[in-house]
């Protein structure tokens, strides 16, 4: 969470459900005000529908209050980059048009997203700090891509994020060292037959597969390449 991020929502001017949204999101935000939940995530922490996530995200782009950079993964979209505006100074009520807090799906006017979201068992995290890369939001964006990315490809889904396998992802991210490095890893996955199941066993690769040492090596390295190894 960003402090700087949480105290700038708090002073802005905004609708009730606007506000609570901007909220949510500056409780994600990193040191660079930046954050990637889901509009799942946004859902169930706000208590409102997908359809007015959508609809009040939009409200505070247009404000000017939040940047949404829209990404896809081979052809599909993939949880937005959203910035938050924390930096500028002067913003007032009369830049923010108020909105009625209505819960009405057909007043979502932007393509809504389907993320498939884990569930995470409690951290057991006794270090007082954690480095830069990975953080707690990059390790929940790398299973969120993983999900996407198995949805297109055929392969099992993560359902349960256990602390295992956490550290074991948060040991991958951390030797890639970005995450422009973990989409490169998921696009290995994707591009290889042999991951997807089509091979004499029908065995699909899964996201303890894509962890373990060897297999991520070996990712990297080519091996499950069509007319590589297997």
């Amino acid at each position: 969470m960003s402090f700087q991020a949480m105290t700038w929502a708090v002073e802005q001017k905004v609708a009730p459900l606007a506000k609570l949204l901007l909220l949510t999101l500056a409780n994600y935000a990193d040191a660079e005000n930046k954050c990637w939940p889901s509009k799942e995530r946004l859902a169930a922490d706000t208590g409102m529908s997908k359809a007015s996530v959508c609809k009040y995200l939009n409200h505070l782009e247009d404000a000017g209050l939040v940047e949404v950079t829209r990404r896809t993964f081979e052809g599909t979209q993939i949880a937005s980059v959203i910035r938050l505006s924390a930096t500028r100074t002067g913003l007032s009520a009369k830049h923010h048009d108020p909105v009625r807090d209505t819960d009405d799906p057909l007043s979502a006017t932007r393509t809504q997203t389907s993320q498939y979201k884990p569930i995470i068992e409690p951290r057991e995290d006794k270090a007082t700090s954690s480095p830069a890369f990975p953080s707690k939001a990059d390790i929940e964006w790398a299973v969120e891509l993983f999900n996407d990315m198995a949805h297109q490809a055929g392969i099992p889904r993560v359902k349960l994020l256990t602390d295992q396998r956490r550290k074991r992802l948060q040991a991958r991210l951390k030797q890639l060292g970005s995450r422009e490095e973990w989409e490169a890893t998921l696009r290995h996955v994707y591009a290889s037959d042999f991951c997807r199941g089509r091979n004499d066993r029908g065995w699909k690769a899964d996201f303890d597969f894509v962890l373990q040492e060897k297999s991520f090596a070996r990712l990297h390295e080519g091996f499950y390449a069509n007319g590589g190894g297997p």
